[in-house]
């Protein structure tokens, strides 16, 4: 990530933190921020967990992606043009979902796997 992306991404932290979502949802700087992730360079991983993919949705990057759904944002994200996928986790293209926190644990253990992978080539 750029200077400029990552001054943002702080700067966005320390205005809303994180007691406060909807703020974050409205900040043009945390949308592009996370747009960027999609568009600057393929690939670049992501995870989202139960309602984080909100700021997916805020960001528009979704449609004709396979995301696991937490079930109270289920129909936004099909909305969006996002593929819901019935499992606990979901990796595309360096975008990794979970519909849960109860999956925690599988999903750092994969993001770790597809990052080692990675380092190794």
């Amino acid at each position: 990530s750029t200077r400029k992306e990552s001054s943002a991404a702080s700067d966005v932290y320390k205005r809303q933190g994180l007691f406060n979502p909807d703020a974050l949802l409205q900040d043009k700087d945390a949308i592009n921020f996370v747009k960027a992730f999609f568009t600057d360079a393929k690939d670049k991983p992501v995870v989202a967990i139960n309602q984080g993919t909100w700021m997916l949705l805020e960001a528009d990057v979704l449609k004709n992606r396979l995301v696991a759904s937490f079930p109270t944002v289920l129909n936004r994200l099909r909305n969006a043009g996002a593929k819901i996928v019935d499992r606990d986790l979901v990796v595309d293209k360096g975008l990794y979902t979970s519909r849960s926190s109860h999956n925690l644990a599988a999903l750092n253990q994969q993001v770790i796997q597809q990052l080692s992978k990675q380092q190794t080539h």
